[in-house]
């Protein structure tokens, strides 16, 4: 096979090569080529650099270099960096960065079975915060939409209460004042609202735990109108709710498939078809001890005791009890009673009249022979043993009827104008008619006698004597007589209509 070889020599020594002719310089492996500009280096013969890894696109230009010095690069920006850019609060600093990772966990921290895992619950592990898992229960809660009559209160069954005997389960009744009601409770913004609150122990049959504390804290309106336990001993509350669409909120302590509520809108029968079978109705009203509002605690114990030391609970005193005040004979030898009446006086014999709580409603609708403060009617005299008869101080012709009319009446009235009043009067009125007025007499005088008369039209009749500085007639605007100088001076005067004087009377002026 024949050899072909390049022109061949030092790289210093290296002759201008003929367009297209190679040479290869022994000391430095480059290789040149020829062109009409002159030698052009174009590899070293140490490797061969393939198009397929440095020009890829067969440019004729390098894809890549393994280096390349500085000043080899084209169109290099001016400066750095090259477009605007910011490092304002949009970027956190070094310190926040720092501080923000203070006390975080490392990469290679563990969460292994000391830890719960996101799906798990508390009742998975065997203790939070040194507290057993018992103790941490899920509460649950359910809105209740109460439809039917506005003005009824429908049983609403909580069944399944504690199913726990150690257990107590608290149930919470809650309505905002302005959610979802008839208007017709109070207003259309102010509805009704109410905390009800139930903390009770049941056990079914035995009932030996037995226990229930209730606060019941309504405004604007009744929204509860009994709460108690089904008969006989069961696991079972009953809550009568006030219809009418209004919405209720229920939340327990406990998981919800250990509990649940049913609205009963016809009647609810416990134990049906037993011996113990119990019928509960909707309530036209509330119970008596629920029908006005604001808080009321109930307890359901009948033995309380009250002011017990915060370490010595002996130091409580118990709440009297009704057995208990009849044994201290204040009312001895009945049951339930109470007192409903005293009568009598100081100078006779004091009754005490009793009654049993079963006849509450006939004692609180009894009567009296008392005048009320605000009114009635007088049948007997009523005498005054000291003091007075002290009227209002309004102006009225009205203040004492004597007879029953507002036409026969004294009274005390301002304004007064008629002759020369000109400020307030006591007034005496009697009807129109003219031969009717007004009467001065004695005990001795009889229908046809008297000291003096007025009629209601204007005329004055005096029985003996009238003394007076002075007459006056309106009607002929002068005075009748002067009282004379001389006790002898005695004037006799003749008139055709007696009190209505005319022309032919006699008048002696001054």
């Amino acid at each position: 096979m024949a050899t072909i070889q390049l022109k061949r020599g030092l790289e210093a020594a290296l002759p201008q090569l003929k367009p297209g002719e190679m040479g290869f310089c022994t000391d430095s492996n480059n290789i040149f080529i020829g062109t009409t500009t002159g030698n052009q280096l174009i590899g070293k013969a140490e490797g061969v650099m393939t198009s397929g890894i440095y020009d890829t696109n067969n440019s004729g230009v390098v894809d890549r270099a393994e280096s390349i010095d500085w000043t080899g690069v084209e169109n290099k920006p001016t400066e750095y960096n090259p477009t605007p850019h910011h490092h304002d609060t949009r970027y956190y600093t070094e310190n926040e960065v720092d501080n923000l990772l203070t006390g975080k966990s490392n990469a290679s921290h563990t969460h292994d079975s000391r830890y719960l895992g996101i799906s798990a619950k508390a009742t998975d592990s065997d203790k939070l915060d040194g507290i057993d898992s018992s103790g941490y229960k899920r509460r649950y809660s359910e809105d209740l939409m109460i439809d039917g009559d506005s003005n009824t209160y429908y049983p609403v069954v909580i069944q399944t209460i504690t199913l726990d005997p150690t257990v107590v389960t608290n149930i919470e009744i809650y309505r905002g004042y302005n959610w979802t009601a008839p208007d017709t409770w109070n207003t259309a913004t102010h509805r009704g609202g109410l905390w009800a609150v139930v903390n009770i122990a049941l056990n079914g049959w035995g009932g030996f735990n037995y226990d229930h504390a209730i606060i019941v804290s309504q405004q604007y309106s009744s929204m509860v109108g009994d709460i108690r336990v089904a008969e006989p001993d069961t696991d079972t509350l009953i809550v009568w709710l006030r219809g009418g669409g209004a919405k209720y909120r229920i939340t327990y302590n406990t998981d919800q498939t250990n509990i649940y509520s049913t609205v009963y809108y016809d009647q609810y029968v416990n134990r049906a078809g037993t011996q113990y079978e119990r019928i509960y109705t909707p309530l036209a009203t509330p119970v008596a001890e629920l029908s006005s509002l604001g808080v009321k605690r109930f307890i359901a114990n009948s033995t309380i005791y009250l002011g017990t030391g915060y370490r010595d609970l002996s130091g409580g005193s118990q709440i009297a009890t009704e057995s208990w005040v009849n044994s201290q004979g204040y009312i001895t030898g009945y049951t339930n009673n109470f007192i409903t009446g005293i009568s009598g006086n100081g100078n006779g014999t004091l009754t005490v009249n009793r009654q049993g709580l079963s006849n509450l409603t006939t004692v609180l609708a009894h009567s009296h022979n008392y005048l009320s403060t605000s009114g009635g009617t007088l049948s007997g005299s009523l005498t005054l043993n000291s003091g007075v008869y002290n009227h209002h101080g309004s102006s009225s012709y009205d203040k004492v009827r004597v007879w029953n009319s507002s036409s026969y009446t004294i009274g005390m009235v301002s304004a007064q104008s008629y002759g020369y009043l000109n400020d307030y009067a006591m007034t005496f009125t009697m009807n129109a008619d003219s031969d009717r007025g007004f009467l001065w007499r004695d005990t001795s005088d009889s229908a046809s006698d008297g000291a003096m008369s007025l009629t209601t039209d204007g005329r004055l009749y005096v029985k003996n004597i009238v003394n007076a500085d002075r007459f006056f007639s309106r009607s002929k605007g002068a005075y009748c007589v002067v009282s004379p100088s001389a006790t002898s001076l005695k004037i006799s005067v003749q008139s055709a209509v007696p009190g209505s004087p005319n022309t032919n009377d006699l008048w002696i002026d001054t």
